[in-house]
């Protein structure tokens, strides 16, 4: 087994206290949590930017989080809704999406400094030899209700994408089961915010039997979820965590990996711990 390669499919954590210190792999040490750059480093350049991808490379993050649309002619680019009206400016009409342009029209646009919008599949090709996991967090089109009407394409889009650039460290975020396929990694996510989302039985974590990893916003996180996940062999990921306090909490409960946009913050919280880990080992 080539442990290294497949250390975004194979990472794993135990509870809380002993988190940090579990020698899954004795011939590689204690295992941390990921660290997973939310846009690439933001604190560098824009999110979701060929230069905020090349930050979080150069700091060594153990993964990176893409956001995917589909624009109206069926190109998957990196964007997300809410930094469209930065990207049109004055041009923005409100309620406008991704899926509202074309590629073209997308290409036109540019980030401060010059930067172009990236496309899904470039993204993925710069990112993935460089890191342990790349997240692929599937952005729909919403309709005047908020329903998504295109998640079987940009399911499908990105599944192939996957297939077509051989990332076999790409995770891919699914929401149903449209985004599952043989062989394909998948996650999804955990969501009660909503009573739709509860009747969507979309707060169970353990709702797709496929999926190998759930992710969770924070305050879902705790040793009760972790512990029932952990028994039916899933990871539990945990986004987006800015708040020291959060943080600390949730590296507490002993989270697989945890998705920010403070990189350097998350860092060295766990590398304070897995030092107490070396001290209690030693």
């Amino acid at each position: 087994m080539q442990v290294l390669s497949q250390h975004c499919t194979i990472h794993r954590n135990t509870l809380a206290q002993q988190g940090y210190c579990t020698l899954d792999f004795p011939e590689l040490g204690p295992r941390p949590p990921l660290v997973c750059a939310h846009g690439g480093d933001t604190s560098a350049a824009p999110p979701n930017t060929k230069q905020a991808f090349l930050a979080a490379i150069a700091a060594h993050a153990d993964c990176v989080e893409v956001d995917c649309a589909r624009t109206s002619d069926g190109v998957l680019v990196v964007l997300h809704t809410r930094e469209l009206q930065q990207l049109l400016g004055k041009r923005f009409v409100p309620g406008t999406q991704v899926g509202d342009l074309t590629s073209d029209e997308i290409r036109q646009l540019a980030w401060p400094g010059g930067q172009p919008v990236l496309s899904v599949r470039d993204a993925v090709l710069l990112t993935s030899p460089q890191v342990e996991c790349v997240t692929l967090d599937v952005k729909t089109y919403q309709d005047s209700t908020g329903k998504a009407v295109d998640s079987e394409q940009v399911a499908a889009a990105v599944v192939q994408l996957v297939h077509d650039t051989r990332c076999s460290n790409c995770l891919v975020w699914a929401k149903t089961d449209e985004a599952l396929s043989p062989g394909q990694r998948a996650g999804f996510i955990l969501m009660n915010e909503t009573a739709d989302a509860r009747a969507a039985g979309m707060h169970l974590p353990l709702r797709l039997q496929a999926a190998e990893v759930v992710g969770a916003h924070h305050a879902m996180v705790d040793e009760v979820t972790l512990q029932l996940l952990r028994t039916h062999g899933k990871q539990l990921f945990t986004w987006t965590i800015n708040d020291p306090k959060v943080m600390r909490r949730v590296l507490d409960v002993g989270v697989d990996a945890l998705v920010t946009n403070k990189l350097a913050q998350a860092q060295e919280a766990i590398e304070w711990r897995m030092q107490l880990c070396g001290s209690v080992r030693g």
